[in-house]
């Protein structure tokens, strides 16, 4: 059994997970937040690229979609030995495919020199 705080909502309930079996959340939001969290957690993945501009030395990134937890750390090291040049526009995919999740690392920012 393990415990998990729940962040899908304000309420902040204290869910206890035991395979597919939950108690203590309020919603079902709730339940399906912790055992997702349990089973696979993911995450959003956001961070900043070098860029080749004598002006703006890193873009911001973040993962298009979220990331399984357990490949964060590889990712930010492929992110860390990235440069990019210029001109970057908001939406611009940055690293394709990363690590071979079909997630997409995009740019959250303009960078034009």
């Amino acid at each position: 059994m393990k415990e998990i705080i729940c962040t899908v909502c304000p309420k902040s309930c204290h869910v206890l997970v035991d395979g597919n079996n939950t108690s203590g959340n309020i919603c079902i939001r709730g339940k399906n937040h912790a055992i997702a969290e349990t089973t696979n957690p993911v995450r959003v993945l956001t961070s900043t690229i070098k860029t080749n501009s004598d002006i703006n030395h890193v873009v911001s990134v973040k993962s298009k979609k979220a990331l399984p937890k357990h490949l964060i750390m590889d990712a930010m090291k492929l992110i860390n030995q990235t440069t990019v040049s210029t001109p970057i526009i908001i939406g611009d995919v940055l690293i394709d495919n990363i690590l071979n999740t079909n997630i997409d690392i995009v740019a959250t920012s303009n960078v034009y020199n």
